[in-house]
């Protein structure tokens, strides 16, 4: 299907034939990539398509999502003086990235079967459940005010649709709306709080024997700028011991999450593999290196990768993201929770690298030998950060969904770090988060980080490496950082 690229004056032929109907409905359709404050004041077409203009998540220039707007609003005409098929934009429906959302289309098609006198009982239904005011009830004209007022008030959300179906079903014999609800599976995360949530970024940088981490000042800074860029809500926490990460992530566990749309934890440490511990009935961990007795009350044992603190003592990545499990952190339960961890998977390096001057390792060796202190990091300028084997892949984080774990490199090798330039992976990272947080979702952005990465060439004799990335988030996440302006 061809996409035609929109001119002013294709433009300027639309708007003469769009009334006040059509735009209050391009208004509620536009509602997810402009926001309201933009839409209101707008007065004709015209006004509304500068809205989103520069939206590059909607790529309005090639006409799809106004196609999108047009069919849906039964406008086919209009989808053919855009160039485009209206048969196909229908079958496309909500499937790209640039498309109208899926909940806002299930909201959408639900207003237009609606008589007024549902539009009523609904509005009244809201009165006497939702607890709306009579002020605001006397705002509703039509479903789609109603449905942005609920929106407003957080009663109806991309992920919790109970309400909206037990709003459907007090209506008689409209068993359809509901089967339509049911139906319904958002395929994108809710996006669209201010802020988006909190972005925890623990930076260890200076340890008790193990090596001081140079350049992970640099890593602090870039995450702080970028996702601050992205509309987070930025916690620095410097040179913490276990015990003081723990509580950190209790503390940010227990905090309500639920005007938030996600979270986001960084940890620059060193790390390391093959931690062995126990986990008690109470999800607590108890436990120590591969090299000491594994003790405890509980009743399974699990090897992991772990983080250290600054006390030079190893903490499980899984001790860190059981907190924000949905059973225990129902404020962020059905929302993404964003783990990215600069440190060592392990000790191997990848082949064809002489170390450089500037360039440190985030991890240590690790064997039977050596006390849970560790031996000093080699003299030479690169840092490991260590982590778990491919094996253990499934046991980060099992039977938990909505999480994405990131490592700097994948299971039993290093990453680097440079002195002066930070970490080759939060370089990557925060680099295309920058330019490519407004038209990929974070999965097909966390590949090409994979690329990037590992085309890099790193010290003297070109060593590589190449990230991983742990996924169970069950939709794609964009950040819309356009939302934000």
């Amino acid at each position: 299907m061809a996409l035609t690229c929109l001119t002013k004056d294709i433009l300027v032929d639309i708007c003469s034939d769009l009334d006040s109907d059509d735009m209050d409905n391009l208004k509620f359709l536009m509602k997810d990539v402009a926001g309201l404050h933009k839409l209101m004041p707008a007065t004709n077409a015209l006004d509304l398509f500068s809205a989103i203009e520069n939206n590059k998540h909607v790529a309005f220039h090639n006409g799809r999502f106004l196609a999108e707007c047009f069919e849906l609003m039964g406008r086919t005409d209009l989808v053919g003086r855009l160039g485009l098929n209206p048969t196909q934009i229908e079958k496309e429906m909500g499937q790209h990235n640039d498309s109208v959302r899926p909940f806002r289309i299930l909201l959408y098609k639900i207003s237009k079967d609606l008589a007024s006198d549902d539009v009523e009982l609904l509005a009244s239904f809201s009165l006497r459940v939702f607890k709306l005011t009579q002020q605001e009830k006397a705002t509703i004209k039509s479903a789609l005010d109603l449905f942005v007022l609920l929106e407003k008030r957080g009663i109806i959300e991309i992920d919790h649709t109970n309400l909206l179906k037990e709003m459907v079903k007090s209506l008689e014999n409209r068993g359809d709306l509901v089967d339509l609800v049911d139906k319904y599976q958002g395929p994108l995360y809710e996006m669209t709080s201010k802020p988006r949530g909190i972005c925890v970024i623990i930076n260890n940088k200076k340890f008790i024997k193990m090596k001081a981490r140079e350049g992970t000042d640099v890593d602090q800074a870039r995450l702080e700028a970028t996702f601050k860029k992205l509309g987070f809500k930025i916690a620095v926490y410097r040179d913490l011991t276990v015990k003081n990460m723990a509580d950190v992530m209790k503390d940010i566990s227990i905090m309500d999450h639920s005007k938030f749309n996600a979270l986001v934890v960084c940890v620059l440490s060193h790390g390391g593999e093959n931690f062995i511990y126990r986990m008690d009935d109470r999800g607590g961990k108890t436990g120590n290196s591969r090299r000491q007795l594994v003790h405890g009350d509980g009743d399974r044992l699990i090897q992991g990768n772990f983080v250290y603190g600054v006390d030079d003592k190893p903490i499980p990545i899984r001790y860190l993201t059981m907190y924000f499990q949905s059973s225990k952190c129902k404020t962020l339960a059905n929302k993404p929770k964003l783990f990215f961890i600069q440190a060592c998977q392990g000790e191997d390096m990848e082949p064809g690298v002489l170390l450089s001057s500037d360039l440190q390792m985030d991890g240590l060796s690790v064997d039977d030998s050596i006390d849970l202190d560790v031996a000093p990091v080699s003299e030479n300028t690169e840092e490991k950060d260590a982590a778990p084997h491919a094996s253990d892949n499934q046991k980060v984080i099992p039977d938990e969904s909505d999480f994405l774990l990131g490592y700097a490199t994948v299971f039993g090798y290093v990453s680097y770090r440079s002195r002066s330039q930070g970490s080759f992976y939060v370089k990557s990272l925060t680099e295309n988060l920058d330019n490519h947080a407004d038209t990929l979702d974070l999965q097909a952005l966390m590949v090409k980080v994979n690329h990037d990465v590992s085309e890099e060439n790193i010290g003297e004799q070109a060593k590589k490496q190449v990230p991983m990335t742990q996924i169970t988030l069950r939709r794609l996440l964009f950040f819309f950082p356009d939302n934000l302006k």
